[in-house]
């Protein structure tokens, strides 16, 4: 396990890294820790995995919603569905 001092030093580097940068590597993490998790027989409980999905959808700037949405809204309004 690394040291404080060694810690430290990885934080160094990770502060000097561009967003988009930062953003792969937070994926290379995720995946890491899941490997870890599952290799450990441990099981993401839901919440986390909301809170991934919530976090992969922010992250998201295809645009994807903003064109989609209003087509979703008038249908919705149109059949006029109560849940």
């Amino acid at each position: 396990m690394p040291t404080t001092m060694q810690l430290d030093e990885i934080l160094q580097q990770i502060e000097s890294l561009s967003l988009e940068q930062l953003l792969e590597l937070k994926e290379k993490v995720k995946a890491l820790i899941e490997k870890k998790s599952s290799s450990s027989g441990q099981i993401e409980n839901s919440l986390e995995k909301i809170i991934a999905l919530v976090d992969e959808w922010m992250a998201d700037e295809s645009g994807y919603d903003e064109e989609n949405y209003p087509e979703i809204e008038a249908a919705l309004k149109e059949s006029k569905i109560s849940i």
